[in-house]
């Protein structure tokens, strides 16, 4: 499947358009203005021309201007690139940030979108989204007259990956808001249909093309993957009615043509449709809503994360649930909290290594106790991680 360059895709002429930027303001106060093509190093803030938004740079990172662009409206678009590192960008929809991976910009002309953005290589970076008026899009490539783009609502973050041929990467953060509804990644065909892609919190795999199928393409959820979710395929012309549904289970894939499936799953095949923000999963140490631990008998009712400012923080809320001993309580536990990213456990540190005790032991059946965790190191980068829990008596 021939795929357009990700700088090429929405912008390709617009390195050569006139000397025009926003203000870049340092710490010590200083003020210079962008031309396209020049670099600007964080920490430093960068209001756009428009003065309506800032890109925010952290200490690092590297913002590339890449010019100005003049629609047939009269509206000029700006243009910025994420080299390396992370920032927070509040933006409208004439302002537009690009990554390795994807350009980012608000759904619609009145939308804003105020996100947190890392490039991390040269294929890859990761958003989070905090707060959006309509959907924050991502878009990541394009064919023929359609983008290849994710598209999430507020409190919702992924990683993505562009490989090689199409193939596109992705990971969604375990505390993604469900409410406003899942993260979905729009991926288009050669034969003018799309593949919709709605992709549960705490979920990794990947879409793309058979090497040497023409017309087929392969969905896989990884095994990692939230084990009471599954990611729900449609495929459709023009978002039209659905061709066909099909549904991946964690640890499954699909091989998919445009008249439906195209092969058997790598497992069990079609799986449920995906669950509640209530739904419960057996635990595999992972810290997410409804993962449950010690042999079932302990629940985590809530979670809350905020690993990409300046502070991170993780709470969660831990429930008995044993009904088959209600007036039992399980007493006194400790915890152990880690972080891991595309399956390998990040290093946080000697005071992560040993258990906690809980500050209260848990009482029988319905007690709860709230756990605040303490030393996260803020020079941590924990954006996109997934978070981790180990209990013992």
């Amino acid at each position: 499947m021939g795929r357009s360059t990700l700088v090429g895709t929405l912008f390709a002429a617009l390195a050569a358009g006139p000397a025009f930027a926003g203000t870049v303001v340092f710490p010590d106060g200083r003020t210079e203005k962008l031309a396209p093509g020049k670099d600007v190093t964080g920490p430093a803030v960068v209001a756009t021309d428009d003065g309506k938004g800032e890109i925010r740079l952290r200490p690092g990172a590297i913002l590339r201007y890449i010019g100005e662009e003049t629609g047939k409206s009269g509206n000029r678009t700006e243009s910025f690139f994420l080299k390396e590192g992370a920032a927070e960008a509040d933006l409208g929809f004439l302002s537009r940030l690009a990554t390795p991976a994807f350009w980012v910009f608000p759904e619609t002309s009145d939308g804003r979108v105020s996100v947190f953005v890392a490039a991390r290589g040269s294929d890859s970076a990761y958003v989070r989204t905090v707060r959006t008026e309509g959907m924050a899009r991502l878009v990541i490539g394009q064919v023929g007259a359609s983008p290849l783009e994710a598209q999430l609502t507020a409190r919702q973050g992924i990683s993505l990956v562009r490989g090689k041929n199409g193939l596109v990467r992705f990971r969604t953060d375990a505390d993604n808001e469900w409410d406003d509804g899942l993260a979905r990644l729009i991926y288009p065909t050669d034969e003018g249909t799309l593949l919709d892609l709605y992709i549960p919190k705490g979920t990794a795999g990947s879409v793309g093309p058979v090497t040497g199928e023409a017309r087929r393409v392969r969905v896989d959820s990884a095994l990692e993957s939230w084990g009471s979710g599954s990611i729900r395929v449609l495929w459709t012309r023009d978002h039209d009615e659905p061709l066909s549904t099909v549904m991946i289970q964690p640890g499954c894939g699909m091989t998919l043509t445009p008249s439906g499936l195209g092969g058997a799953a790598v497992a069990s095949g079609p799986g449920p449709s995906p669950p509640s923000v209530f739904a419960r999963e057996e635990s595999s140490r992972g810290l997410r809503r409804g993962s449950l631990h010690l042999d079932g008998r302990v629940e985590v009712v809530e979670m809350s994360a905020d690993l990409v400012s300046g502070k991170p923080s993780l709470s969660f809320v831990l429930e008995n649930v044993d009904e088959k001993a209600p007036k039992e309580p399980i007493g006194s536990l400790k915890y152990t909290v880690g972080f891991q990213r595309d399956g390998i456990a990040m290093d946080l540190g000697a005071a992560f290594k040993e258990p906690r005790p809980l500050s209260t032991p848990l009482g029988a059946l319905g007690y709860r106790v709230t756990v605040a965790v303490e030393g996260l190191d803020p020079a941590l980068d924990l954006a996109g991680a997934w978070p981790t829990l180990h209990l013992v008596r």
